[in-house]
């Protein structure tokens, strides 16, 4: 389910686990007053598209393999890179998508039709 879907579908808070411990609070109390609100991290994923997010082949593949659930290490070998250069592909996707995790990153990717969640099995 995208966060469109949900919007649409009448959910008055969104948040992601990126959004901090203050505005999670205070999007709790909106939403207890009646108001729809998303959190910043939400705002930022539905601006950001595909033609605002270059990649290159090394950080798509690293982005593939992060959504096959490899470690920095396990994608570090399937890639024949080392594991310190995975983690400077994640940390360069992360900025590229102005995200601060790994699940945010991969939800971003996927809305943004990056990955086909069927082909990542």
């Amino acid at each position: 389910m995208t966060i469109r879907t949900l919007v649409e579908a009448g959910v008055h808070g969104v948040l992601l686990k990126d959004d901090s411990e203050v505005e999670v609070i205070e999007i709790v109390r909106q939403v207890c007053s009646g108001r729809s609100i998303m959190g910043t991290s939400v705002h930022r994923l539905l601006k950001t598209t595909v033609e605002s997010v270059s990649l290159t082949d090394r950080e798509l593949a690293v982005l593939q393999a992060l959504a096959r659930g490899h470690t920095n290490a396990s994608a570090a070998e399937s890639l024949g890179i080392s594991p310190k250069t995975v983690d400077s592909h994640r940390t360069s996707l992360m900025r590229k998508f102005a995200v601060n995790s790994t699940s945010s990153l991969l939800l971003a990717a996927v809305r943004l039709g990056l990955l086909n969640l069927d082909s990542i099995r």
